[in-house]
């Protein structure tokens, strides 16, 4: 792709919905691999990767003064702030993610129990986390899904990625993972992602009986989901170990 269609489509993000970007955040965040050494999965990326967008460090720059220069446009922070997110959890640039929080905290000083700022820091931070290999990063996210929750705290998907946090976290925590993933179930019962990681928690603590339950509960929503193969063989695994 073209330098001069990359940056086209980076302006176009930028001059798009908020909303439509916190959608798209959510589907990606939702399609998190099935299993990764047992305890974290990559997720899929937006596109192949031949076609992902680069983008020079002179347009970025050139966007990111822009925001600078006039702090007080708080759409333009809001919307490139979240293009930002996107585009940096693409390439998995950790000190891109940052400078997307630094924009994203300003239109939070503005709007400060906002829903979609919110969601989208503790994305953000998540994501440092998880590429940053850093657990801090997983704690600074659930300031902001709490935030969020507060607001809507039957947001299944948003439930969900705050007990990622602690699925993932080193150490983990996987009876606090479960529990949040249970109220995430409470509010969607279909939600494929709190089933996948119920049933790997389940499996990190031995529960072999919920691993199979949560396991069954997935397959009844969706039959051909990519990770049941996987999940399986896992619980077999430690049953015959177990015996």
């Amino acid at each position: 792709m073209e330098k001069k269609v990359l940056t086209i489509a980076l302006l176009s993000l930028i001059a798009g919905s908020t909303i439509g970007f916190l959608v798209a955040n959510r589907l990606n965040r939702s399609e998190l691999e099935s299993l990764r050494t047992e305890n974290a999965r990559l997720r899929a990326p937006a596109q192949p990767v031949d076609d992902e967008p680069t983008l020079s460090d002179e347009e970025l720059r050139t966007r990111i003064k822009k925001a600078d220069d006039d702090p007080s446009d708080i759409r333009y922070q809001k919307n490139l702030g979240v293009a930002l997110y996107r585009y940096a959890s693409m390439k998995k640039d950790v000190a891109l993610l940052k400078e997307s929080t630094r924009l994203l905290k300003r239109v939070l000083a503005a709007d400060r129990d906002g829903f979609d700022v919110n969601v989208a820091l503790g994305n953000a931070y998540f994501d440092i986390g998880y590429f940053g290999s850093d657990s801090a990063g997983y704690a600074e996210s659930r300031q902001y899904y709490e935030t969020a929750l507060k607001k809507k705290p039957d947001d299944a998907s948003v439930r969900t990625d705050y007990g990622l946090t602690y699925f993932l976290q080193q150490p983990p925590d996987y009876s606090r993972a479960i529990s949040e993933f249970t109220a995430a179930l409470r509010s969607d019962p279909k939600n494929e992602k709190a089933l996948e990681f119920s049933t790997q928690a389940y499996m990190k603590l031995n529960d072999s009986a919920n691993a199979h339950k949560t396991l069954e509960q997935l397959k009844a929503v969706n039959a051909s989901n990519p990770s049941i193969a996987g999940l399986a063989s896992a619980i077999s695994a430690n049953a015959g170990a177990a015996q």
